[in-house]
């Protein structure tokens, strides 16, 4: 296209020397009666590769990318505005979306920093209204929507704050902006991440369902229904219950043949609490009643589940076979959500 640019340039057409590009959007300045001539022109220099249509402008207005240029005649200048497609929809991130509040409040940010940067003082104040109204649509509240479009200047205090350190945290609905508040009181910056993105939703759509998912957390309830284990594998979750049906099964094996050094052997490693429940007390396992609990990636997010599945378990009165307890410390943040929940 720079050599299009150039090519075009001529004589005859001196408008041309000043033409703006964005990628296949440009603007060109004329009169109005230069307008045909100067397309017809343009379209004879490639014209089995190249052709061009034209927008002229209509009532001082004409719409480029995101801008709509508002030609001021008296002062013979172009007045900036944002641009809306006529099949815009004002639909925007809802307030009810599962996303965590500071993307919702950056989106809004993001709209008032855009109309900031492309309006002109007159036509900003209309613009911050109908955003405001596009968002109160969409399920926020006016108060909402003034504190994220407020601009916030730090303080040298806040700059200069001493924090114990950054804490990293998967956005779990209800729970996360309880364990962030508790987590700055105490001076630690906190980190939450998103897991599920598009990318993510295409891979599951063509992963296996049921007992063919991996990277999961699961529970295995006893029939007695007072006791469950809850684990978490990166692999399969049909192999994993066959694993513990082989634990199970063989430690009772082990008993009955007297090896008791072999059945105490396998009921004190790592995943052996479901083993020896079924050992100690003869009851049996809910197999048909196993199930996955969640998904997650990464290995820190799954055992950050595994640990609030147990205390869930432990809050209905289910003792969980397992020994995960690194949350047990926000055993009353959790409790208070599953009592609300």
């Amino acid at each position: 296209m720079e050599d299009f640019q150039l090519r075009a340039k001529s004589d005859e057409y001196p408008e041309l020397n000043n033409w703006p590009w964005y990628v296949d959007d440009s603007v060109l300045k004329c009169k109005r009666n230069r307008s045909q001539a100067i397309l017809n022109h343009l379209n004879n220099i490639e014209p089995d590769d190249i052709r061009f249509t034209m927008e002229e402008e209509e009532e001082n207005k004409l719409a480029s990318l995101d801008l709509q240029l508002n030609v001021n005649r008296k002062t013979k200048k172009i007045e900036f505005n944002v641009h809306y497609k006529k099949t815009n929809t004002n639909i925007t991130i809802k307030k009810q979306s599962n996303h965590k509040t500071s993307i919702k409040s950056g989106i809004i940010k993001g709209y008032s920093d855009r109309a900031k940067a492309l309006c002109d003082p007159q036509y900003l104040r209309d613009e911050l209204k109908n955003i405001e109204e596009v968002f109160v649509e969409n399920g926020y509240s006016s108060k909402e929507i003034q504190r994220a479009m407020k601009d916030r200047e730090r303080t040298n205090n806040e700059e200069e704050e001493e924090t114990r350190g950054v804490v990293v945290m998967p956005n779990i609905p209800g729970f996360t902006p309880q364990f962030n508040r508790i987590a700055r009181r105490h001076k630690f910056k906190v980190a939450n991440n998103t897991e599920s993105r598009v990318k993510d939703l295409i891979t599951n759509a063509k992963t296996p369902l049921a007992d063919k998912n991996s990277q999961v957390a699961y529970i295995i309830p006893c029939k007695c229904k007072e006791n469950a284990y809850n684990g978490e594998t990166d692999r399969m979750w049909e192999s994993r219950k066959k694993e513990h049906q082989d634990k199970v099964r063989l430690t009772l094996q082990d008993a009955e043949t007297g090896d008791i050094d072999k059945a105490t052997e396998r009921t004190n490693t790592g995943d052996g609490g479901l083993a020896k429940h079924i050992l100690t007390t003869g009851h049996e396992v809910d197999w048909d009643n196993a199930k996955i609990v969640g998904r997650e990636r990464r290995w820190t997010q799954r055992k950050y589940l595994e640990g609030i599945e147990s205390l869930r378990q432990k809050n209905n009165g289910v003792k969980p076979l397992n020994s995960y307890n690194q949350l047990e410390q926000w055993q009353p943040t959790l409790y208070h959500l599953f009592k609300n929940n």
